[in-house]
This record gives structure tokens, C-alpha cells and sequence, in this order.
């Protein structure tokens, strides 16, 4: 048996070095002729390197900046009536929060409007391609007439990025929208409420941007928060929106807006045409998180007198 085993391990010993000989005959022939092992297409895979402070969320595979959806701050569609022209990008979700309260004082007739969370969830299936939804429940309260309280129509879209800046060609995207008749009872249309958003913009070097937006909505998106309160909810009605921002990169984490939007409507024989003017700041905490507050105005009798909100929004 001694002798047996002895030999097998004799005969390991000069197989792995006739092994090694032939690998290195073959090493030798290979960078003669010009090839090498690292020409092979195969390399493994980098991770970046542990951010204690970012915490295990920081974990992501190393890629080109302009691919990493990471690379960029964080921008959000809640903080001002014109959206971004930005998509979350592939696999990121992205979750958008807040709270807004609108007051109108129409001859002697007082309206209170609270509305939270204004929750947005955006997850990213391509590069350009994300799937949204949309959750708010508002309070309306009345001087002389019954208040009205309840869950909004959630709202569900798909928003595309359309085209990048190319000298005057803007940067674009497009949602395609509706809400589903989930709402509350004094709240809900009772339909699917189909609409259109058109988003554009152009930057100019980096301090400043010019973005509007242009759209289309049955009976308004049911959003409460902008529909005057002689309009029934069930009673239909067609409704365009037009909006214009200018946006301030005041410091390195800070963004400021200047913005006008209107939505102009008709139901039966009356007209609708609210405008306001808003302006509002993010703050960045993180390339993956901010803060941002809003402060709007109406411009004419239509509109809510005042409105405020503040939120936020983190990625993941």
C-alpha cells in the first residue's frame, strides 16, 4: 500500500510539472505570435469602493458616468407644476412626498385646501422609459357650504424621454396618463380620466434653464387642488394646461424657479381659467435626496389666492 501510494504521488509530482512546462511553452508561443491573455474579452466584474457614511446603498457596479443613472443629482417632478424632462433611468426607483395648502377668499365664501402625501413613485424599466403612479388625499373646507374630504383618483402614467438638447432641438419628454376611479365618494369622477403632458427644455451653460410644458386632461385629473369647486367632478369637461419655468442654479446644492402656469376649462357654458405665478428652492442633501419648499399666487379671481407646500424626494 506504501508502496502504491508513493508512486501516485510521484506520478502528481511530474504531471504538474510537465503541466507548468507545456503552460509555459504555450505562454511563450502566444507572445511570440503578438497574443496575450489579456486581449481575451473577458474581465471581472469592479464594485465602487464602501462609503461608510452612504451606507450599503452605495454599492453599485462601476460604469461610464453617462450611464450610471446615479451620476447625476437627483431631480424631481413635484416641486413645480412643469415636470423634469429627466426619467429616473433603468432599475432606479425614485419616491416623491409632500404637502400643499391652497386658501381662496371669493366674496365672503372661504375655501381650505390641504393636500398630502402627494406621493409619486417612479420606477425606471429602460433608460428612457419609466412607469409612474400617483396618491394624494385632500380636505377642502368651506365657510358655508359642506366640507369635503377623501382619496383623490390615483393616477397611473408612463413617461418617455423623447429627444436631448442639440443647439435649439430641447430637451423632451412625454407622459401619457390616467386616473383610475379608486377615490373617495365626494372626491372620485367614477371614470378613467385620460391626459397628455408635453414636456420641453433648454440649458443654458450652467446656471440657467428655460422648461414649459403643454397638456391635455379629461375633467382635470380630478386634482382638486386646482379645480374650482363649481365644478362638479362627475360632470365632464376638457381641460388644457400651458406652463413656463425658469430655473436658477443659485449654489452647488441649490436650485431655484420662477414659474406661470394655467389650466383653462369649460364646463356647460361656463369658462375656467385660473393662473398663477410660483416660485420655489430644492436643497440637496445628497446626489440621492433634497428638500424643497413653494410659495404660489393666483392671478385672477378663478385662482386660489395662495398656495404653499413643501416635500421631497430620495433614491434608491
Amino acid at each position: 500500500m506504501r508502496t502504491t501510494t508513493f508512486s501516485s504521488i510521484l506520478f502528481l509530482m511530474l504531471a504538474c510539472g510537465l503541466t507548468e512546462q507545456a503552460a509555459a511553452q504555450t505562454h511563450a508561443t502566444l507572445s511570440e505570435s503578438g497574443f496575450s491573455m489579456q486581449s481575451l474579452p473577458i474581465a471581472p466584474v469592479k464594485y465602487a469602493a464602501w462609503d461608510k457614511a452612504s451606507g450599503p446603498s452605495e454599492w453599485e457596479p462601476e460604469m461610464d458616468e453617462s450611464e450610471n443613472p446615479y451620476a447625476e443629482p437627483l431631480e424631481t417632478d413635484r416641486h413645480d407644476f412643469t415636470q423634469s424632462t429627466e426619467v429616473v433611468g433603468c432599475r432606479v426607483v425614485q419616491l416623491e412626498y409632500g404637502f400643499l395648502y391652497a386658501f381662496k377668499d371669493d366674496e365672503d365664501e372661504q375655501e381650505n385646501t390641504f393636500t398630502t402625501p402627494e406621493l409619486l413613485i417612479r420606477y425606471g424599466l429602460t433608460d428612457r422609459l419609466e412607469i409612474r403612479s400617483r396618491w394624494n388625499v385632500a380636505w377642502k373646507f368651506f365657510s358655508f357650504e359642506e366640507d369635503i374630504e377623501g382619496l383623490l383618483d390615483p393616477l397611473f402614467s408612463l413617461k418617455y424621454r423623447v429627444s436631448e438638447q442639440q443647439r435649439w432641438v430641447p430637451n423632451s419628454a412625454l407622459e401619457l396618463r390616467t386616473t383610475v376611479p379608486l377615490g373617495g365618494d365626494a372626491l372620485s369622477t367614477g371614470r378613467w380620466e385620460p391626459g397628455i403632458d408635453f414636456i420641453y427644455g433648454w440649458e443654458f451653460g450652467e446656471f440657467f434653464s428655460l422648461t414649459g410644458s403643454t397638456g391635455a386632461t379629461a375633467n382635470g385629473l380630478a386634482d382638486i387642488a386646482f379645480i374650482d369647486a363649481a365644478f362638479d367632478p362627475r360632470e365632464q369637461f376638457f381641460a388644457w394646461t400651458q406652463s413656463a419655468a425658469v430655473g436658477v442654479q443659485m449654489t452647488s446644492k441649490t436650485t431655484g424657479y420662477f414659474e406661470w402656469f394655467g389650466i383653462f376649462a369649460n364646463s356647460g357654458d361656463e369658462g375656467y381659467r385660473p393662473n398663477y405665478l410660483n416660485i420655489g428652492v430644492d436643497y440637496l442633501f445628497t446626489k440621492n435626496s433634497l428638500v424643497d419648499v413653494r410659495l404660489g399666487w393666483g392671478l385672477n379671481n378663478q385662482s386660489d389666492d395662495l398656495f404653499v407646500g413643501m416635500g421631497g424626494a430620495v433614491r434608491f
